[in-house]
């Protein structure tokens, strides 16, 4: 299955009321989630990534190349491309 309650979610994203909008959504159902900035050096949010052991990573496509090779083994979503998928769901 998906996401379940107890899982570990990475989240980067740029602030905006319509991402937030969107993770209050998702974070909803999920357990714990690690905060990860994207002004972060590479080297610290590949250790952040590395530490934590996240089941998915949520993103925004444009901070694609801060994840370049950390990736392959780590789904990641971009959550901009879904947005009006989330946005029409039920909460």
């Amino acid at each position: 299955g998906g996401v379940k309650p107890d899982a570990l979610v990475a989240v980067c994203v740029e602030r905006c009321l319509n991402m937030m909008v969107g993770l209050l959504a998702i974070l909803k159902a999920v357990g714990a989630y690690v905060s990860i900035n994207p002004t972060y050096p590479k080297e610290r949010i590949a250790f952040m990534l590395e530490d934590s052991a996240p089941l998915v990573l949520l993103t925004q496509g444009r901070l694609e190349s801060l994840f370049a090779g950390m990736t392959k083994t780590l789904p990641a979503i971009d959550l901009e491309a879904g947005f009006p998928l989330w946005a029409s769901q039920r909460h």
